[in-house]
């Protein structure tokens, strides 16, 4: 506690991100009303899932365990399982509760948002509604549950639409920009466009769009593209 009122940590990554931004605008709206202040700890870029434990990771390590009441990670806007992991040792070593936001800790309650439904809804919307039986889906990070459970739904909706599902309509972005780009550009390449260019987030659909427009194919002309 803080001058007699609770206190919530949060950590998090990016966030001049305008997704970001709003649920941390409409978390501390929402705290205070309740009368908890919020702290936020941020970084300017996520970490990409790396092996190693970046410098600015450290922002991490100011966190005032004694004031803290409750503790918040925005695991995929962070995208570092040791800075998760560390974050939520110390509030287990220090009894502070813990909360993470899409992604799963044994010492930690979980919250997570229904991205599924919206993302079936795009791929029902190019393939039902604009009728595109020439499909790609541009995926995440292999291995990982949420550009799997992405690559699941794609391949369900094909089935229920008799489109046989081939390895290769499946590229990798990796949730990044460089190696979305280079995928779009393994397409171009190679010759194989598809008429529509379904993508695991809008970030990716958006470099997507560049590298389509650099190579003069024409969207959604030739090539419809969705995030």
């Amino acid at each position: 506690m803080l001058l007699s009122r609770k206190v919530a940590i949060l950590c998090t990554a990016k966030i001049h991100d305008y997704r970001t931004y709003e649920f941390v605008s409409n978390l501390s709206r929402h705290l205070s009303t309740e009368g908890i202040i919020l702290f936020v700890y941020n970084i300017s870029t996520d970490l990409y899932w790396s092996d190693n434990m970046p410098a600015e990771a450290s922002v991490y390590d100011l966190i005032d365990w004694k004031i803290a009441d409750i503790v918040i990670v925005m695991d995929e806007k962070i995208k570092s399982h040791l800075v998760t992991e560390s974050v939520l040792s110390k509030a287990k070593k220090h009894n502070v509760p813990a909360v993470i936001v899409d992604g799963v800790h044994p010492d930690a309650f979980t919250v997570g948002f229904d991205y599924e439904s919206g993302f079936e809804e795009v791929v029902r919307h190019m393939i039902e509604d604009h009728a595109y039986k020439d499909v790609h889906f541009l995926a995440g990070i292999p291995g990982n549950n949420f550009s799997d459970r992405r690559i699941e739904i794609f391949r369900k909706v094909l089935e229920e639409n008799n489109i046989a599902f081939s390895p290769e309509m499946i590229s990798y972005g990796y949730f990044w920009s460089g190696p979305a780009k280079k995928a779009v550009q393994l397409l171009a390449d190679s010759k194989k466009i598809p008429r529509a260019l379904i993508c695991a987030n809008d970030n990716m659909a958006l470099d997507a769009l560049e590298v389509l427009q650099e190579n003069g194919i024409s969207c959604p002309d030739e090539c419809a593209v969705s995030g």
